[in-house]
């Protein structure tokens, strides 16, 4: 009979919670403002109340430059475990070398040149990741720079500050895919929002 009792009891503590939680998060999307895909940000009260959500839920975001905000899948566990079949496949073929003969420069000056031109190409490279940040970095500034001094309606307030964060969130390596989509959230936005913000951002960029 004790049994009975501690399972009915179980029964209706499980029951209480389960109410609990499903008033929470009803009270939380009461809480929310209603967004769909095609928001009127030309409605000043519409992008009024977008902006506010916006700013507050900015608050909230943590842009501490030594965290990483997605995983690239880049670590060395994880290179190795995607090369490991080729490995195993690999072995016992000839090396990619041996299907071809060597060729010799025609002269000293040839190599030199060539050896140049790769090492023009690799700074090249280790150049544009700089460059990028630093137009990114600008560009926020001169939005932000826009934002305190020009007089705007709400709606380009909108536009403009979540350029800002999905320019925070390049400087902090995600995809510009994966950053309009963050930013697009904020405001219950979904994938027009994110392209919207995309286009922005590119305009702004340019």
């Amino acid at each position: 009979m004790g049994r009975i009792k501690k399972i009915l009891f179980m029964r209706r503590a499980n029951a209480k919670k389960a109410r609990e939680k499903k008033e929470l998060k009803d009270k939380d999307k009461d809480d929310l403002p209603i967004v769909d895909e095609a928001y009127d940000l030309e409605n000043d009260e519409a992008a009024e109340t977008v902006f506010r959500k916006l700013i507050e839920n900015a608050k909230e975001m943590d842009y501490n430059k030594n965290s990483r905000w997605r995983y690239t899948g880049n670590s060395d566990p994880t290179r190795q475990r995607r090369t490991r079949q080729n490995r195993i496949n690999a072995v016992g073929s000839y090396k990619i070398t041996q299907f071809f003969a060597p060729v010799n420069n025609i002269n000293e000056a040839t190599g030199d040149q060539q050896s140049d031109s790769e090492s023009d190409s690799d700074l090249e490279l280790e150049e544009k990741p700089l460059k990028w940040k630093q137009q990114l970095q600008e560009t926020e500034k001169r939005i932000q720079n826009l934002l305190d001094t020009t007089e705007m309606s709400k709606t380009d307030k909108v536009k403009y500050v979540s350029v800002i964060h999905y320019i925070r969130l390049l400087q902090h390596d995600s995809s510009k895919m994966e950053a309009s989509r963050v930013v697009a959230t904020i405001h219950n936005g979904g994938e027009y929002r994110a392209r919207c913000i995309r286009a922005w951002g590119k305009r702004c960029l340019e």
